[in-house]
């Protein structure tokens, strides 16, 4: 009952384009997203490190990311909690 109500007065839209979409984004902006996936093995100051991870370049996500600091749009963090849970593979 209660996520009726949250629903109806909070719809869940798509982060990018505000399509109404139950997942919070959509798959047609989730293709748009450029996903590039990069691991790297360094040495920085003689310590290694393993793992370097980006899922999204920067350019691809920041007017979101805008968004959610200085419009008031805090609805947006169901956008990214979903990118990040379907990226959840790369969380160890």
């Amino acid at each position: 009952m209660l996520k009726f109500v949250l629903d109806l007065f909070f719809p869940p839209v798509c982060g990018i384009c505000g399509k109404f979409d139950k997942k919070w984004i959509c798959e047609n902006c989730r293709e748009k997203l450029n996903l590039k996936r990069k691991f790297i093995i360094t040495n920085i100051y003689g310590k290694e490190y393993k793992k370097f991870i980006f899922l999204y370049l920067y350019e691809d996500i920041r007017n979101i990311i805008l968004d959610y600091k200085f419009n008031g749009n805090s609805y947006l963090y169901h956008t990214f909690c979903r990118l990040i849970l379907d990226n959840n593979q790369f969380c160890e």
